[in-house]
């Protein structure tokens, strides 16, 4: 055991000091630059006084510092076999603390600020405390494992940390941090021997000379189970590396700076560009990746980055963006097959209507489905697009009507395809949504819908039957009035029916003179009422009249009135409509044995009209006239 005085200063000249445990209770011990001391097999204790080794000093077990221990301001060597255990105050000044055994730690309840720290001998060397380094730490081929802590590289040099196969390991809160003063290239040799042995760096090359410092970690574990979900990324992203990720901040400093990662394409796969955790949170493409190659890793840069909010950097492989042509948006189920072409080629077609990469409309309902591209790359990332194609109906118009379809000529029926389609086409040519039937046939109509769509089958037929009607006619022959032949009959004297005057003929004798009509029933329903006859049973109209017509009747407008007279007579005519309005001026004709005049009512509405023919003034013909 060494023992001293407080101002004893003990030399040794190439000495050996062998015993179990070199314990200083409180001398100043001093190593010249000349000296080597070594303590043999055992560890050495500063238990209080002061250790200046301005030499070398090698222990072959643990150095325990709980006072002061310094490099006494020359480039000394402390040579550890054991752990660094710093409970006091170290002084580095230039000295090189250098562990050349096994397993080692550095540990102690004060933070060693070494200047030179050299890894030799074997094993690992850890931390159990923060310590740092003001000029160069040597890591040779040892992994150095800062567990939890953080070893910080004071040196601003990017040639600060130096290695052959040896790298820096941590594990939760642990980091490599280094102090960074230009824009330099600052590898950071971070690895992990936990599990499955990976070396993947990580340089940082600043965006600015200002002072700033970065803080590393390899984590060699998928990064969801530290909180940073993969499966919750931006779209766009496939998947993000599960093996490891990177966890790096920019602790003082504000500068971007460009961030390389690297993966070993052999045993990671390859990736394509680097991914962060934002805040949102979600995995986002850090976009526009520069790649390369360095040794046996692949790297991936991505310049200027300023977002530090998040540590947590990951690799990334991108969905390939797909797409593809040939679908229309609208098609009817009519429509042919449609072939489809995706980009990039080799992907898959699905969706309804799908048959390879054809879509055919034939079999499905009128609606809207979604059609889906699926393209896969050599990395298993999907890339999707989807279209949307609306099937529109081939439709077949149901026809309503709005009466019976069997009835007698001078009425109608109205039918009805319906609303909602673009365009209609009737067996008649009519366009319009529903037609106004009169004659005879059988009627269907073909529909479009709003999509376009037309039908491949008109509506179904419906047959309209339209009666030729009867025609009302009264003869005089003498004091009787004879109506044209009929299934029913009732006479009118005056407007009002006649009891029990239901024959064909009528006798006058007991109603005397005034204005007859009849009204009339055929077999088929069809009914008409006569022109009212303005009727002496005296005779009268014998006398004038041998016979007096007006055809077409039912017409379209245009019709001729004809009659001969057994002397010249002066007739009257004119034209009113069912209100009595008068639709033509009183046209004269004197002194005449005959009639025969066409009259033009076509420019006025379809309907019923009287044209009346007085005779003499003293006898009138009515005529009803039906204009359709």
């Amino acid at each position: 055991m060494i023992k001293a005085s407080a101002f004893t200063l003990l030399m040794f000249a190439a000495s050996t000091v062998s015993a179990q445990l070199v314990y200083n209770n409180g001398a100043l011990v001093g190593i010249q630059p000349t000296c080597v001391v070594i303590v043999k097999t055992n560890s050495m204790q500063n238990a209080s006084g002061e250790i200046h080794n301005g030499g070398r000093i090698t222990i072959e077990g643990d150095y325990i510092n709980d006072d002061i221990t310094t490099g006494n301001n020359t480039n000394s060597v402390f040579n550890i076999q054991g752990n660094w255990i710093n409970n006091g105050t170290f002084t580095a000044d230039q000295s090189q603390v250098n562990l050349y055994g096994g397993n080692q730690f550095i540990g102690g309840t004060n933070q060693s600020a070494f200047y030179d720290l050299v890894l030799n001998g074997s094993g690992v060397k850890s931390l159990q405390i923060n310590s740092s380094v003001s000029n160069t730490l040597n890591l040779n081929a040892f992994e150095l494992a800062t567990n939890a802590n953080t070893m910080n590289i004071l040196n601003t040099s990017n040639a600060a940390v130096t290695f052959t196969t040896g790298f820096v390991s941590s594990l939760g809160s642990g980091r490599l941090a280094w102090n960074t003063n230009s824009t330099s290239s600052y590898l950071f040799p971070v690895g992990s021997s936990v599990g499955t042995f990976r070396y993947r760096p990580v340089t940082v090359n600043p965006g600015n000379t200002s002072a700033h410092t970065f803080a590393v970690r390899m984590a060699n574990v998928d990064a969801t189970t530290e909180g940073y979900n993969r499966s919750t990324a931006e779209t766009g992203i496939c998947s993000i590396n599960s093996n490891y990720y990177h966890l790096i901040e920019r602790t003082t400093g504000n500068a971007a700076a460009d961030l390389t990662l690297t993966y070993n394409p052999i045993a990671d796969g390859n990736w394509e560009d680097n991914a962060h955790w934002q805040t949102v949170p979600e995995w986002q493409r850090m976009l526009n990746p520069v790649t390369g190659v360095s040794g046996s890793l692949n790297t991936i840069k991505t310049l200027g980055w300023n977002n530090f909010s998040q540590p947590a950097f990951g690799l990334a492989r991108n969905a390939p963006t797909s797409s593809f042509t040939g679908l229309p948006s609208n098609v009817c189920q009519n429509n042919g097959p449609s072939v489809l072409t995706g980009t990039p080629s080799g992907g898959q077609f699905s969706g309804s209507g799908i048959s390879g990469s054809t879509f055919n409309p034939a079999n499905l309902s009128a609606g809207t489905y979604t059609i889906t591209y699926t393209y896969t790359n050599l990395n298993g990332c999907q890339g999707v697009s989807t279209q949307q194609v609306t099937v529109g109906s081939n439709p077949v118009a149901t026809v309503t009507q709005s009466g019976p379809t069997d009835f007698c000529d001078g009425a109608s029926v109205t039918l009805d395809a319906g609303a909602g389609y673009a365009t209609y086409l009737w067996s008649n040519g009519a366009t319009t949504q529903s037609i106004s039937v009169q004659v005879s046939g059988t009627y269907t109509v073909t529909v479009t819908s709003n999509q376009g769509c037309g039908g491949n089958s008109a509506s179904t037929p419906i047959v309209v039957n339209v009666y030729p009607g009867i025609f009302a006619t009264v003869t005089a022959i003498g004091n009787e009035l004879h109506s044209s032949p009929a299934l029913t009959y009732q006479w009118y004297f005056n407007g009002n029916p006649i009891a029990g005057a239901t024959n064909q003929v009528y006798d006058t004798s007991p109603t005397g003179s005034g204005n007859y009509s009849v009204f009339i029933t055929d077999a088929n329903g069809c009914s008409d009422m006569s022109s009212i006859v303005e009727f002496s049973p005296s005779g009268i109209e014998d006398i004038y009249t041998q016979n007096l017509e007006l055809f077409p009747n039912p017409g379209s407008g245009i019709f001729t009135i004809r009659g001969q007279f057994n002397q010249n007579v002066d007739l009257f005519l004119n034209v009113t409509n069912v209100l009595g309005q008068q639709l033509m001026n009183n046209e004269i004709i004197k002194n005449t044995a005959s009639l025969s005049r066409t009259i033009n009512i076509d420019e006025f509405a379809n309907g019923v009209y009287f044209v009346r023919v007085r005779i003499n003034d003293e006898v009138e013909h009515v005529f009803r006239y039906v204009k359709n």
